[in-house]
Parts: C-alpha cells; structure tokens; sequence
C-alpha cells in the first residue's frame, strides 16, 4: 500500500511544478491587487505586469525545488532505502520538464 509510484521522479517534478504555479498565481494576483495600493497607478510602466510574472515565476522555482524534493523523500524512510534514491533525477525532471 505505501509503495512510491512507478515513475516516482516524473511525479515529484509534476508536484513541484504544479506548487510553483499555484504561488506563481498568488503572488502576481495579489501584486495586481495590490498595485495602485503600493505606488499608486498600476499600469504606470509599460510591460510592468509581465515583468513581474517573469520575476515571479523565477523566485518561486525555489518553491518548485523544495516541493518536488520534499515529495520525493517521502519514499525513502531509512538509510538504506535512500541508498537507491536517484533524487538528482527528479531535480533534474522539475528544472527541464516544465519551463
């Protein structure tokens, strides 16, 4: 029953990758809302929106990272499970397969 998945690599990066999303979405809508809050007129710059998305969505990698690394873990309770762990593979999967 507590058996990790067949591809278990693949999974944690989809779970990574789907957190990162969820924060991406999170913070450039609160950044949207609060916009004309911070310095007054929001579309003030032009492009300033996609901007921030781009920042955005390259600091929540780290979100990413630490989502798919902590998943993947989850599996391997003991030294010696862990002595087969192919973590470096699921890192890999969360930075290549979903840019």
């Amino acid at each position: 029953v507590f058996r990790p998945p067949q591809h278990l690599e693949l999974f944690a990066a989809i779970v990574g990758t789907g957190w990162q999303l969820v924060t991406l979405v999170l913070v450039v809508i609160l950044y949207a809302m609060l916009g004309p809050v911070l310095h007054g007129n929001m579309y003030e710059d032009r492009g300033e929106m996609i901007s921030t998305f781009i920042i955005c969505f390259a600091l929540s990698s780290a979100v990413a990272g630490y989502a798919s690394g902590s998943f993947y873990k989850k599996f391997f309770t003991t030294a010696r499970s862990e002595a087969n762990a192919q973590w470096q593979k699921a890192m890999i999967y969360t930075i290549v397969l979903f840019p």
